[in-house]
């Protein structure tokens, strides 16, 4: 599966963005509606796990925080990385396609 960003509804919907349904279809379809709520769950994960830390973190760690993610990104895309079963002895590689 390729890679997308979940948005709000506000955003332009485009081939690599998804939105959630508009609140009218909400209504009408169950299907839409159960999308909204695992869109909004999705969305809501990170924006949980970082709230309360992001504004107690200084300007300059910020830039060391997205450097650190965009190098570890970086090198799972182009390493063949493995993992470790425990207790198996085996590796599992780590999959780099679509990230």
């Amino acid at each position: 599966m390729p890679y997308v960003i979940l948005r709000h509804e506000t955003f332009k919907l485009t081939s690599s963005l998804m939105r959630p349904y508009p609140k009218e279809q909400c209504k009408n379809y169950e299907d839409t509606a159960i999308y909204n709520y695992r869109h909004r769950r999705a969305r809501r994960t990170p924006s949980n796990a970082f709230a309360n830390t992001l504004d107690a973190i200084k300007p300059d760690t910020v830039d060391h925080l997205v450097m650190a993610a965009c190098i570890i990104h970086n090198l799972l895309r182009t390493s063949n990385i493995t993992c470790p079963i425990e207790g198996d002895g085996q590796d599992v590689f780590l999959p780099t396609e679509h990230m």
